[in-house]
């Protein structure tokens, strides 16, 4: 069984201790960035020309539901 921290406990501060590292570089601070666009099909680097004033920032972890678009191949 897996130890479980309820959420109440775990919004206080409470968290059950981990077998990664301490010192390991989280991949918030060095994910890349990539731009959705509004069909959210596939992501694109920000100088694609299919990047818009409309397209959403994200770091590429969370991308991958979305497709690398085929031109600017980020």
């Amino acid at each position: 069984m897996k130890p479980y921290v309820a959420p109440w406990d775990y919004r206080n501060g409470q968290r059950i201790p981990s077998a990664l590292p301490m010192e390991l570089e989280s991949t918030r601070d060095s994910d890349a960035t990539v731009w959705i666009t509004p069909s959210g099909e596939k992501y694109h680097r920000a100088d694609c020309r299919f990047v818009g004033d409309t397209a959403t920032e994200i770091p590429v972890s969370r991308a991958i539901a979305y497709e690398p678009c085929g031109v600017c191949k980020p």
